[in-house]
């Protein structure tokens, strides 16, 4: 029961030092820590044995506090490029068909702009079965269609079955 009693202290009352509060996830990785070591040394889980349900609720209640002084994690919003920006990539030739690292970008780019793939996980389980070319260019160098073109005229021969990584 002390032990509860000063967990829940801990937990009501840490602070960073020069007095401002710890982020909820800071504080949450703390119990978690305190946990893991109590469980591995003295076989005691505050994490979820009934004598320490007081400094649970009293984590809760800090961490509700914190959020509700818009502490916590955010929301990331995307910064979407301006036409303007993506103008300069073309000019330096970050984006574009000019060299296969520019390439594999502008590829990418439009498949995030084009398909919704946004994870790392969405474009590297993408298969080349997965497109299908639904329309035909109209000669502009920045059409979607004429990139991914060129990247298939560059694919090895042995890498562009319906199976093969995008």
């Amino acid at each position: 029961m002390e032990l509860d009693k000063c967990l829940a202290l801990f937990f009501m009352t840490v602070k960073k030092d020069d007095e401002s509060n710890y982020e909820p996830q800071s504080v949450r990785s703390m119990q978690s820590s305190i946990s893991r070591y109590l469980t591995e040394k003295c076989g005691i889980n505050i994490m979820s044995d009934n004598e320490y349900h007081h400094s649970r609720d009293v984590m809760s209640a800090k961490l509700k506090q914190l959020k509700s002084m818009g502490m916590g994690a955010k929301k990331r919003k995307a910064n979407p490029f301006t036409a303007e920006e993506v103008n300069i990539l073309y000019e330096k030739e970050l984006l574009g068909a000019g060299n296969p690292q520019s390439l594999v970008r502008t590829v990418w780019m439009n498949n995030t702009l084009h398909f919704g793939l946004r994870s790392l996980e969405e474009h590297t389980t993408l298969r080349w079965g997965d497109i299908q070319m639904k329309a035909t260019t109209d000669g502009n160098p920045r059409c979607p269609i004429q990139t991914y073109k060129q990247f298939l005229r560059r694919r090895q021969e042995d890498m562009v079955a319906d199976d093969c990584p995008f």
